[in-house]
């Protein structure tokens, strides 16, 4: 299933170059924890862990990023927001995506949802 971001107002100095989606459903923002994934001209991925290219990016090997990303997920489950929003420019590898997946996924009672555009 695909899902998408509903009523957001979108920054243009932080957004995202989204994919188009025909089907899928809205997710509440209010519950929702977001990761953005952005590609900074090189092979290389940035992980944020915030919507859009907030903040700096994650630092260190794919292990250190994938602890930070289950930190900060389990915060947000403590927090009350047991979804977790990804984002990902439409040229990001697949490779990523699921790298990111997997570490969210380590976090117990977690729904995973992924932005897109909605298609006209």
């Amino acid at each position: 299933l695909i899902f998408f971001i509903g009523a957001s107002v979108p920054d243009p100095n932080k957004a995202v170059d989204l994919p188009p989606a025909r089907y899928g459903s809205s997710v509440s923002k209010n519950n929702s924890f977001t990761l953005t994934l952005a590609g900074n001209g090189s092979d290389k991925v940035s992980v944020y862990l915030a919507e859009g290219i907030a903040g700096d990016p994650l630092l260190g090997t794919e292990d250190e990023q994938t602890e930070a990303i289950r930190e900060a997920v389990s915060t947000a489950v403590q927090e009350g927001k047991s979804s977790v929003i990804i984002k990902a420019d439409k040229g990001i590898t697949y490779h990523d995506v699921s790298r990111v997946s997997a570490a969210v996924g380590l976090v117990d009672g977690v729904s995973l949802h992924f932005a897109v555009l909605e298609s006209e």
